[in-house]
């Protein structure tokens, strides 16, 4: 009876004491309400919420929830605490842009494992940013930043990631002069939305997304609707890289996938050329249209592969090129579709191809001009309609019939290989050209073709 008794007590003191402790640790996890009636005097409950959501950030611990009621709150919100890997700190509008920040968030580079969902986010009078995320494993989903101002800060963007390992998925920016602006390392950056980008306040140029850093994974976007007239002398480009601004910004391991891209003057205009280490670039299963110079130009970028991607050059210029004067530039060609009045693809001045073969630089690659008769390269099909679903619309799916059914090649590397819409490769005998495989699965719309203002 005494061993038991002793056994019993060790129970209560370490392992029961253990438990109680972890269980009481799960179950401190806390809920607090904002509300414009609220007061930051009261206690953050549901029924006697606070006012501001800074009285949120500035109580919350890892695992805390901050529910904002909807309404105006004019705030520039600063994030400086931070959460844990699994006990997230989790701001998030009680409606899908209902709660409306009138002002700034800043999540600072102290605050990691922070979500921030489902605000709209106005810029006021100069403002620089709508959303920015500079820690580490953080969320910023759902959101929706605009501006009704027409004097806003220097370089102002809408969205900008500066960390490591954090993700931006399911946002939609608009009336900036630059839509999201992507650094660090490691970030997954999906299914965003920029429209109606304008030449607004202290800004040179305008595009719709810049990204720096290595490792990051910039998937199924949609950029299109700027206005030639509202950005005057800028310069719009879909995508946008350099290293002006040291070693430090160049690109490595980047992956550019799925994304929809039009009314630009380029779609990609990727620059190494300052310090030359950007390298190993992935552009896979992309529509670039209504370009009005590029779809693409690399300049001095190593390693960089052009995979079943689209491109309608009408209107433009020309096609997918890679370039530099620095013996630098690397690139190859495979499965891309490109339609349309200009220039094709290849290699300019110094870039060399991947595989060394200056006869053939590319494999496989559809080339159309209609009403022309083009050369092409060897191994490539041309002068034969690809035969879009509905290219007017921006459907860019190949119709029953379309020369680039299975006929690609595979990629080799590419692990469990899909197209745009998300369907294995290949669906028939053989690999289609461009970002889209024929299939059964044709009758949904397009991925990403979403044209419309969120609610």
């Amino acid at each position: 009876m005494r061993k038991y008794n002793v056994l019993n007590r060790l129970c209560k003191i370490t392992g029961c004491a253990l438990f109680f402790i972890v269980f009481c640790t799960a179950a401190q996890s806390a809920t607090y309400y904002v509300s414009p009636t609220g007061n930051d005097a009261n206690d953050g409950s549901l029924s006697t919420p606070w006012k501001t959501i800074q009285k949120c950030a500035n109580t919350m611990v890892a695992g805390d929830t901050c529910i904002t009621r909807d309404g105006v709150y004019q705030e520039n919100l600063v994030i400086s605490r931070t959460g844990t890997e699994g006990r997230l700190l989790s701001f998030k509008s009680e409606n899908r842009h209902g709660a409306v920040v009138v002002g700034s968030v800043n999540v600072r580079n102290t605050a990691h494992y922070v979500r921030v969902q489902g605000y709209k986010v106005i810029i006021p009078d100069g403002g620089n940013s709508g959303i920015i995320s500079s820690g580490d494993h953080n969320e910023i989903i759902e959101n929706y930043v605009t501006t009704n101002s027409t004097r806003l800060g220097l370089n102002n963007t809408a969205l900008g990631m500066d960390g490591n390992y954090s993700l931006a998925e399911g946002n939609y920016v608009e009336k900036t002069c630059f839509g999201y602006n992507l650094n660090g390392s490691n970030n997954v950056f999906q299914n965003n939305e920029a429209t109606r980008l304008k030449l607004n306040g202290d800004c040179g140029d305008v595009d719709y997304m810049r990204f720096f850093g290595s490792n990051h994974l910039i998937k199924n976007n949609t950029f299109h609707g700027v206005d030639m007239a509202e950005i005057g002398g800028a310069h719009v480009d879909c995508f946008q890289t350099f290293d002006n601004g040291g070693a430090q910004w160049a690109i490595s391991n980047i992956v550019v996938e799925g994304n929809y891209c039009r009314d630009a003057h380029q779609g990609m205009m990727l620059e190494g050329k300052i310090y030359r280490q950007s390298r190993n670039l992935i552009v896979r299963n992309n529509i670039f249209s209504n370009c009005g110079t590029w779809c693409v130009c690399l300049v001095d970028i190593a390693d960089a592969r052009f995979l079943n991607n689209t491109c309608d050059t009408s209107g433009g210029i020309h096609g997918i090129w890679c370039r530099g004067g620095n013996n630098v530039a690397t690139c190859e060609f495979k499965n891309n579709i490109i339609y349309g009045e200009g220039s094709l693809y290849g290699v300019l001045e110094t870039a060399k191809l991947i595989d060394g073969n200056a006869d053939s630089p590319g494999k496989k690659n559809l080339l159309f001009r209609p009403g022309q008769t083009i050369t092409g390269y060897f191994g490539d099909i041309v002068n034969r309609d690809p035969m879009f679903f509905n290219r007017e619309i921006g459907d860019y799916r190949p119709r029953e019939g379309s020369p680039a059914i299975d006929a690609g090649m595979s990629i080799a590397g590419w692990v469990d290989a899909k197209d745009r819409d998300g369907r294995p490769r290949p669906q028939g005998s053989g690999w289609d050209i461009g970002a889209y495989e024929y299939g059964a699965m044709n009758l949904k719309p397009p991925a990403g073709l979403r044209l419309v203002e969120p609610n």
